[in-house]
């Protein structure tokens, strides 16, 4: 049974299709958006940060609450190896 895609829109670029059910990095990763990381997605780096525009995702865990802040958070900045893809998104990637 194959998996369910979403579309992931990502601003300023065209819409992507990934997998439901796998964390954001991952997925941009594997559609060729490069995604900075230095942790291999344990949340420890905080360099995955993505802002979520547009989109149900689930809510920030204690983790990213506590690398971000809740400022952060509640303005729409996650990192990405901690959102798990659960439908359409909106993610705006920041300018390195």
């Amino acid at each position: 049974m194959e998996q369910e895609r979403v579309e992931i829109q990502i601003v300023g670029a065209e819409p992507v299709a990934v997998l439901r059910g796998r964390p954001l990095m991952q997925e941009l990763r594997a559609v060729g958006i490069p995604v900075e990381s230095d942790c291999g997605g344990r949340g420890i780096c905080h360099l995955c940060r993505v802002w979520l525009r547009a989109g149900d995702a689930p809510a920030a865990g204690r983790l990213e609450t506590r690398a971000l802040g809740n400022l952060l958070v509640e303005s729409g900045m996650r990192l990405s190896c901690q959102v798990i893809v659960d439908g359409p998104l909106t993610v705006e990637l920041p300018v390195r």
